[in-house]
């Protein structure tokens, strides 16, 4: 696929917010192509955000890679969401994610919100001056300690 129809991003280019001593990375070499897995330890909350320059005129699917690790613990009934808006200024449109239930994965990684068949789209005005995409997974209001969801990358996607 040509790099002008598929964005792949690998954590290093996420900002990532949450502190270090509460997540455990696993960094593939700086320059390497393989994705950074970043295992989550232990968080009460999460956000994870990115951004990228779309064309105008154009759709853009935007999903996430992860997996749960066999100790994960606290994502069972978590409201987790996505959520991308174009521009500063734009309105975000969001999908709440399937529960992340251990059942669902096995020892595979899945791609969300696709994996419900839930996919997040977003459509670039053509007249759109901002053509910044932000994009994010958040779970902030559980209150829960989780731990052992891995986040492999995120992906963006022309679909139009």
């Amino acid at each position: 696929m040509s790099e002008n129809l598929f964005h792949f991003f690998c954590l290093n280019s996420i900002y990532l917010e949450f502190f270090n001593h509460y997540m455990n990375t696993k960094f593939a070499e700086f320059l390497c192509r393989e994705p950074t897995v970043l295992e989550l330890v232990q968080v009460c909350w999460l956000e994870v955000t990115g951004s990228t320059t779309v064309e105008a005129g154009k759709k853009y699917q935007v999903s996430f890679t992860v997996s749960l690790k066999p100790d994960a613990f606290g994502w069972n009934g978590c409201p987790v969401f996505m959520m991308a808006k174009v521009g500063r200024k734009g309105k975000y449109s969001w999908k709440k994610i399937k529960a992340l239930e251990k059942a669902d994965f096995g020892s595979n990684s899945i791609q969300i919100p696709d994996h419900d068949g839930n996919k997040l789209v977003i459509e670039v005005e053509p007249t759109a001056e901002d053509r910044q995409l932000y994009f994010g997974l958040y779970e902030v209001w559980s209150g829960k300690w989780k731990g052992g969801l891995e986040i492999h990358n995120a992906i963006v996607r022309i679909v139009s």
